[in-house]
């Protein structure tokens, strides 16, 4: 049976409230995923006994223009409230609070340690293997817990912007993403230490620079850009340091249509710790407030990456880190445009920015509503 053109009219029903004369929005498969009911299909007394008989695992949507008027409101009243619940456990459940503050806990000390005994080593030859190792274990074991961490970083994006703490962020992420291309062993924790001084030649730019408040000159801007060769310079000074943390940090700023820097290279010639640098670090930067901006909306953050996936960023790390991260934003509280505070019910990996949103008892679909966007999200 065709359907004219109501995609944008679709309810999820419970199983309870199916009935004759309903029309599916979507294929249902059974327990061997093969699908014996259509999207279209006009639901008969037959199909409402063998879904009931047989639940399927997925949800059911059905096209709005189907269902009685009459039973609409108690539908959506009814699934309202069960997501709500199952939402709102499914964020306590994960991310309990005394787990939540060893994670702080742990990123504070490696903060720490980084900020005394590494960037503020009077020397690079005086930064010792055994601090290095501590910072590197403690960054592995923080993300052990990826929701954790990525509560971490969307609580503290607008308490902390120092340089120390986005260098930890930027390593945890790295050390997550690295994780999710099928990075282990000895590969993950180098990767992990060179994200983890990605930004280390900016200990010689001047701080009235690094922390200006408004746009930064031609000059000022090219001081910054010397900063991954400085790093690289400092890190050569250190006999046990591998070329590969090396190179993480010189080519972190690398495009892969060459409009990057400092060298300005592409694709290929750029070492594949610096491409998986890169997404982490620009993922930090422009979710932070700083000095001179104020954060994006993670998921805002997203949709630039799916621009910049084409030719700025390597495709393959760009759309794992997308695909991967993005489970973590359902379930979260958001603000929207229009005023209200909502609940992430289901994320569209492509179509990032537009999740499904659970606000007062209604469900929006921001694929199909132009006029309201996602302002912040929000851990619980």
């Amino acid at each position: 049976m065709a359907v004219d053109n109501h995609k944008k009219h679709i309810i999820e029903v419970d199983i309870d409230d199916i009935h004759e004369g309903m029309v599916l929005a979507n294929e249902i498969s059974d327990g061997n995923g093969v699908k014996f009911i259509g999207d279209g299909v006009k639901i008969s007394k037959l199909i409402v006994k063998k879904l009931k008989d047989n639940p399927p695992s997925q949800n059911i949507l059905i096209y709005k223009k189907s269902i009685h008027p009459q039973k609409i409101p108690s539908i959506i009243a009814k699934n309202a409230q069960r997501l709500k619940i199952e939402m709102k456990n499914l964020c306590t459940a994960t991310y309990p609070d005394s787990d939540f503050k060893k994670l702080e806990a742990s990123v504070d000390a490696a903060a720490n340690m980084l900020k005394n005994k590494i960037f503020n080593a009077d020397s690079a030859k005086l930064i010792n293997i055994k601090s290095l190792n501590q910072i590197t274990d403690l960054i592995q074991g923080s993300s052990q817990r990826d929701g954790q961490v990525i509560k971490y970083i969307m609580k503290i994006r607008k308490k902390d912007d120092s340089l120390y703490k986005h260098s930890i962020n930027v390593s945890l992420l790295s050390c997550m993403l690295g994780k999710w291309l099928g990075y282990r062993g000895d590969s993950l924790k180098i990767l992990t230490r060179s994200a983890m001084l990605h930004d280390l030649g900016k200990v010689k730019v001047d701080e009235s620079i690094l922390h200006k408040p408004g746009k930064l000159s031609s000059d000022e801007f090219s001081i910054i850009k010397k900063h991954p060769e400085i790093g690289y310079k400092m890190l050569k000074e250190i006999n046990y340091m591998s070329d590969d943390v090396r190179l993480g940090v010189l080519l972190h700023h690398e495009k892969e249509d060459g409009s990057g820097y400092p060298l300005g290279i592409k694709g290929a010639q750029i070492h594949h710790y610096a491409k998986i640098i890169a997404i982490a670090d620009i993922f930090d930067a422009l979710t932070a407030d700083r000095i001179y901006h104020s954060g994006l909306s993670p998921l805002r953050v997203l949709e630039i990456f799916e621009r910049e996936s084409f030719g700025k960023l390597d495709v393959k790390c760009t759309m794992e880190f997308i695909r991967h991260i993005s489970d973590f934003y359902e379930g979260c509280s958001v603000s929207l445009s229009n005023g209200l505070q909502g609940r992430i019910i289901k994320m569209h990996t492509n179509d990032i920015s537009k999740p499904l949103i659970l606000a007062e008892n209604k469900f929006m679909d921001l694929r199909t509503r132009s006029d309201i966007s996602v302002m912040d999200v929000f851990p619980d």
